[in-house]
This record gives structure tokens, sequence and C-alpha cells, in this order.
């Protein structure tokens, strides 16, 4: 049944309107789980798709290419490379990144040497006060955060000014715990 449809749904991926692409983007997320085979095939035009200028096609489209790839450690550390090296316009898209690149942090050894670290880090010089305040917060709940990597995460949530710390607590083994509150 999915093969019949299969021409239709890559044509609406890469569609020019962008509320078509996203749906179908979205659609394909769900037809996932039931033939992973099939959709993966539609990887080329979900890949063009989140070139796009629209932030909600791009951001369904790396939400598409990482649960396609979430498997593959070094297919999704390239997924972030790439995003690195050419950015994104959605800041939705930089939230999810930060996010799939926290984790790739967490499952390894949680190297601060690490270019995921470092995307990390240079998404708090971020205009979007959402993006600055996903990657103070990816930071700050990495274990075994140092007081070291906590300063610039602090002090990039508190130069968007949209935040107050309430409370910040550094434990002897290294752990640290940072309350924010939103102030406006």
């Amino acid at each position: 049944m999915l093969q019949a449809i299969e021409r239709y749904m890559k044509q609406a991926i890469v569609d020019k309107v962008p509320s078509v692409s996203s749906s179908a983007l979205v659609s394909s997320l769900h037809l996932l789980k039931c033939s992973f085979d099939v959709v993966k095939r539609w990887v080329n035009e979900a890949q063009e798709a989140a070139s796009s200028d629209n932030i909600m096609v791009q951001y369904h489209a790396l939400g598409l290419l990482y649960h396609v790839r979430k498997n593959d450690r070094l297919a999704v550390n390239k997924m972030i490379s790439k995003v690195t090296r050419h950015g994104l316009k959605s800041p939705f898209a930089y939230c999810m990144m930060i996010r799939v690149a926290s984790k790739q942090l967490e499952e390894e050894d949680g190297s601060r040497d690490s270019p995921l670290f470092d995307f990390i880090e240079s998404c708090l010089r971020n205009k979007h006060e959402m993006v600055v305040y996903e990657a103070a917060s990816a930071i700050v709940n990495l274990p075994g955060c140092s007081a070291k990597e906590l300063a610039p995460a602090v002090s990039g949530w508190l130069a968007t000014g949209g935040g107050l710390v309430e409370e910040l607590r550094i434990y002897e083994t290294g752990a640290c715990e940072l309350e924010l509150s939103f102030s406006r």
C-alpha cells in the first residue's frame, strides 16, 4: 500500500508550499514506525527539505533525518557537524540539534573537548533566546559539569535578559544544579 503512494510522498516532501512539505515530513515520521525501510528511501528528499528557508520545514526535515539515523551514532555526528558548518534558519531545529548533541554527549564519555560540546557552547551566542536557554540547560544538565563549563552557560542565559539565577549548587562530586526563573 505504501509503495503506491511513495512517489507522491517524495514529491510532497520537496513541494514549494511549506505547509505541504511540512505535513508530508510529519506524515513520514508517523509512517516510520510501520514502514521504516520505505521511509528510509526518502532521505534524499528530506535532506533537500532540510535546506529550506521555511523554519518549520527545516525543523520537521531534521526531525525525520534524526529518527532515520538515530541508531547510527556516526551518522548523527555527521548530521550535527553539517549543521554546525552550514547553520540553520530555524530556532526550533537548533533546539532539537542541541538535545541530540546533548544526548550523544551523555552516551559517550561526556568529553568536553568534543565538537558536540563546542556546538552546544556556540549556541549560547545565538540570537534566539530559546536557543540560548536550551544550550544553557543542556550544559547545566550534563553529568560532571564543572564550574568552568557552567560559567558561559549562566552568563549566556543572563545576557539574554530573560532569566534570574535562583539557586546554583555545585557539589563535591563535581555535579552542578542550576535553577533559573523566567522574568519579564
